[in-house]
């Protein structure tokens, strides 16, 4: 588990994990290798960035985040799971955004 900070208190603790981690032909990562980043969501409804590393002396850390920061990661990580699962409205509204096109 890792600690959820804010103000300098524990507010919450949430699970380790790595579903904003893309593919880059040899590992799953989240930039560099070693370094993973993963979302949920706390049950008032806020949003966490788990930032996590393989690299010695590195150290886990979660942090709230927007939820248009959130919407950003999700879509950068092109993960349709959790688009569908917290962002239902904006995935419409981005899913219609494409002019329609004339036969």
């Amino acid at each position: 588990m890792i600690n959820v900070y804010e103000d300098g208190k524990v507010i919450a603790r949430v699970e380790r994990n790595n579903n904003l981690d893309r593919w880059n032909g040899h590992n799953w990562n989240s930039g560099e290798v070693g370094e993973h980043l993963g979302l949920t969501r706390l049950k008032d409804g806020r949003f966490v960035a788990i930032h996590t590393t393989q690299i010695e002396g590195g150290r886990d850390r979660a942090t709230i985040i927007s939820r248009e920061d959130a919407l950003q990661l999700v879509l950068y990580a092109e993960n349709e799971d959790l688009l569908d699962r917290y962002f239902e409205k904006e995935k419409k509204e981005l899913d219609n955004s494409e002019e329609e096109r004339n036969s």
